[in-house]
C-alpha cells in the first residue's frame, strides 16, 4: 500500500478476498461427484484470452459440500453453437440440471443459453451482485466443523484453468 500511496503504483489485494483459500484443502485430484444429488453448470461468456468462454461442472453432496470437477475453456473465436455442442459433449453421464449464467450482453450470447440443453428450463440469468457472490464464496470456502472438509473442494485434474486463476488470485 505504501508505494501506492506515494508513487501511484497499481495496488495489488493478492489473498485479500479469499483469505481461507487453501490450495492444500480446496484443491484436490480425482474429486468424486458421481454420488452427489445436486448438479449445475455455470457459463461465463467469452471469447479472448483475457476473458474466455467458461462452463464449469458442480455438484453438491447431502452434507452441503460443493465439488467443481469438470471444466470447459476456451478462446476461440467460434460459433456460439459449437461451444454449445463442446459443453453437451462434456455433459453426458450428468445430471442436466439447469445452467447459471451471466445475462448475455448480446444477441448471440443470449440465444447461445437457450440452447444450453438441461431438463428443468433453459439457462437461468446467475445473480450478478459481486458483493453476494463472494460472500458466497467465501461461505463455501470455510470448513464444516462436523465434517472436517470444506465446503468447496476443485478438481485440480480436470480444471487446471480454473485451479491456476484461483493461486493467482486467492494468494
Amino acid at each position: 500500500m505504501q508505494d501506492t500511496r506515494m508513487t501511484g503504483a497499481f495496488a495489488k489485494y493478492e489473498g485479500a478476498i479469499y483469505q481461507t483459500f487453501d490450495e492444500r484443502i480446496h484443491l484436490q485430484q480425482h474429486v468424486e461427484w458421481s454420488e452427489c444429488k445436486a448438479f449445475r453448470r455455470a457459463v461465463d461468456w467469452g471469447a479472448s484470452v483475457d476473458h474466455p468462454f467458461v462452463c464449469l461442472w458442480a455438484a453438491q453432496d447431502g452434507q452441503g459440500q460443493w465439488r467443481i470437477f469438470d471444466e470447459y475453456r476456451s478462446t476461440a473465436q467460434v460459433s456460439a453453437i459449437h461451444h454449445v455442442m463442446e459443453i453437451i459433449r462434456g455433459t453426458p453421464g450428468r445430471s442436466l440440471t439447469p445452467a447459471t449464467a451471466r445475462p448475455g450482453r448480446t444477441p448471440r450470447d443470449r440465444t447461445t443459453s437457450n440452447c444450453l440443453p438441461n431438463t428443468a428450463s433453459k439457462s437461468m440469468p446467475a445473480n450478478n451482485s459481486v458483493y453476494l457472490g463472494i460472500e458466497s464464496v467465501r461461505a463455501a470456502l470455510k470448513v464444516n466443523p462436523g465434517t472436517g472438509e470444506p465446503g468447496l473442494i476443485i478438481d485440480e485434474e480436470n480444471c487446471p484453468n480454473l485451479a491456476r486463476k484461483w493461486r493467482l488470485t486467492a494468494g
